[in-house]
């Protein structure tokens, strides 16, 4: 599970979480349905009526988003491609795939897929909702309606919509250069993005309050630039096996030590500044020199793995794993390092740092 994020269970093995700001746009999403789109569809009922139609219109929405990346991730696991979770957010859902094994083709597949099963979900409710009482058919009509517009928006040929993603498959294929596909199909999401922030402000002069336009563009740019980012920093990482930049020699702490009692004199001024915590021969956690200067400004009269983090919420990496899936891990987590375990136990750590000086060294090389 995401940092900011609540699990809410697993479908076909898959983690599916909420990200916090999901309830905030449910709850604006049923409030505006509520106050103004149903009692104009459906004047002079009860206000409670137009409140449950807002809120069932609101989770009937969302469960298509999920089920938008659902199809995703069933076509991506059956091009054996490994799926980690679905998140729910502000803006709609993402779903976290493993790009390892990832081609042209497999991409084009996957890609296409949200939109087809939006497409799908518009058509199936549209039919439902005349067939239904009028209550139940407003609802289920403005989610078909909503379906499509989703489909639609998300055949932009613009990274990283799904529509960006099949322009990509389609450079990559024709070029032959991932890293030169992103770029292309990031620079079109970019353009896609400044359209859409022109269409809001356009709007508010109009007299039109088109806030969701701007947002949505801001964060579509940001998101085709760090795309693009990512796409060339996996090509770098994944060259890098773990094993070729690990530290074998490192130091622990023991479990049973005070925290009071911990003296960092004699590792100071070392670059190894967050310690794997050992309850005899056994790894059981990580603890960072913060961590402790923390608890002994607060007086805390507590031992060593008190303050550390559990080992079962600390994520590995194995000797032959490359460095992308350790930087992911260690973004997924917050963590500086990680541990590096073999044959059921700690034979090394990795640091953020190391990884740092692999994309610092490429970059120069690069500018050379």
């Amino acid at each position: 599970m995401g940092r900011g994020s609540l699990s809410i269970g697993k479908i076909y093995g898959i983690s599916i979480n909420l990200h916090y700001s999901w309830f905030l746009i449910v709850a604006l999403m049923a409030w505006s349905l509520a106050i103004g789109y149903f009692p104009a569809q459906i004047p002079g009922k009860n206000e409670a009526l137009y409140w449950l139609m807002g809120v069932l219109a609101a989770l009937l929405l969302f469960a298509s988003v999920l089920l938008h990346e659902l199809s995703h991730s069933i076509v991506a696991i059956k091009n054996r491609i490994k799926v980690e979770s679905i998140t729910l957010f502000f803006f709609g859902g993402v779903a976290q795939v493993h790009e390892d094994g990832f081609n042209a083709a497999k991409e084009l597949k996957v890609a296409i897929a949200g939109p087809l099963a939006s497409f799908a979900l518009a058509l199936i409710f549209f039919l439902v909702s005349k067939v239904s009482m009028a209550y139940v058919s407003s609802v289920l009509a403005y989610v078909a309606g909503i379906n499509l517009v989703l489909g639609i928006f998300n055949l932009i040929p613009g990274f990283p919509l799904d529509g960006g993603r099949v322009f990509r498959a389609i450079l990559w294929w024709k070029l032959k250069d991932l890293n030169k596909a992103t770029y292309y199909a990031a620079q079109a999401g970019k353009v896609c993005a400044v359209l859409l922030i022109i269409t809001g402000v356009m709007g508010y002069f109009a007299g039109r309050i088109d806030l969701w336009y701007i947002l949505l563009g801001l964060f579509l740019y940001s998101v085709a630039n760090s795309s693009y980012s990512q796409t060339v920093l996996g090509s770098i990482l994944k060259k890098v096996k773990v094993k070729d930049i690990m530290m074998k020699k490192f130091r622990t702490l023991d479990a049973g030590s005070s925290v009071l009692k911990a003296d960092f004199k004699k590792v100071i001024s070392s670059d190894q500044w967050i310690y794997p915590v050992k309850a005899g021969r056994k790894i059981i956690g990580v603890v960072s020199q913060e961590a402790i200067e923390k608890a002994k400004v607060s007086g805390r009269k507590a031992k060593i793995g008190d303050i550390a983090t559990p080992i079962a919420k600390v994520k590995s990496v194995t000797p032959d794993d490359d460095c992308m899936k350790a930087y992911e891990l260690m973004a997924m987590q917050g963590m500086e390092i990680l541990p590096v375990m073999g044959k059921g136990k700690a034979i090394g750590i990795v640091k953020a740092a190391t990884i740092s000086e692999i994309l610092s060294i490429e970059n120069a090389k690069k500018r050379k």
